[in-house]
């Protein structure tokens, strides 16, 4: 009976240990929203996320979504190498745009968290 009762309060341990720990991350961005304020008329708006490779392993980018065809969005560089950093822009057409607005772009990368959500918002006054 000791040995059972030893045996499931090691397991447990180890569960408990397993699950605490934070997954390492694979990228990291400077920021993953922008909020760009009160803008008075039709603009452009040019964002910019840099984000860093710091896993162990090349990071590429498979794919841009983009929540709305007011916005272009552009890699300098789709192939990370370890320890390598790159620029996302976002630009975003405000002409379609009246009061609060929010634009997202999801990039995927071949990370274990592959999709990665990049925001604009702001308020548009006429």
């Amino acid at each position: 009976m000791k040995f059972f009762l030893c045996f499931i309060t090691f397991l447990f341990m180890n569960i408990c240990i397993c699950f605490s720990q934070k997954s390492k991350d694979e990228v990291i961005f400077n920021r993953r929203r922008v909020d760009v304020g009160t803008i008075m008329n039709d603009s452009l708006l040019k964002c910019s996320f840099k984000f860093t490779n710091v896993s162990s392993h090349d990071i590429k980018v498979n794919k841009i979504y983009r929540s709305c065809n007011c916005t272009k969005v552009f890699v300098t560089d789709s192939l990370l190498r370890i320890g390598e950093s790159s620029y996302i822009y976002m630009i975003v057409d405000t002409s379609s745009k009246n009061g609060h607005f929010e634009v997202a772009s999801v990039i995927q990368l071949n990370t274990l968290q592959e999709n990665y959500a990049l925001k604009v918002v702001g308020n548009k006054k006429d």
